[in-house]
């Protein structure tokens, strides 16, 4: 357990520790989450990226290529070597 002291501007420093732990680096934001019973949880936010960042990450391909750019699924009848 990390002990922090709030300074007299309500402020607390986190340890390189803590910080290589949430995978962040000074500078940036990390979400605060009041827990019922008056415990604080320190997370970094799940999204690094805009909504539409994230959109189009989730389209994928309706037909997954191989390697070579081959159908991978119109292929899987074929016997192996068979082109």
């Amino acid at each position: 357990m990390s002990m922090v002291t709030i300074s007299n501007s309500s402020r607390i420093q986190l340890s390189r520790e803590i910080l290589d732990h949430l995978k962040v680096s000074p500078g940036r934001e990390v979400e605060l989450l009041k827990m019922p019973d008056g415990q604080i949880t320190i997370t970094r936010p799940a999204l690094d990226m805009s909504v539409d960042q994230f959109v189009s990450q989730l389209i994928v391909s309706v037909e997954p290529e191989d390697e070579k750019g081959k159908n991978i699924e119109a292929d899987a009848g074929k016997s192996p070597g068979a082109e």
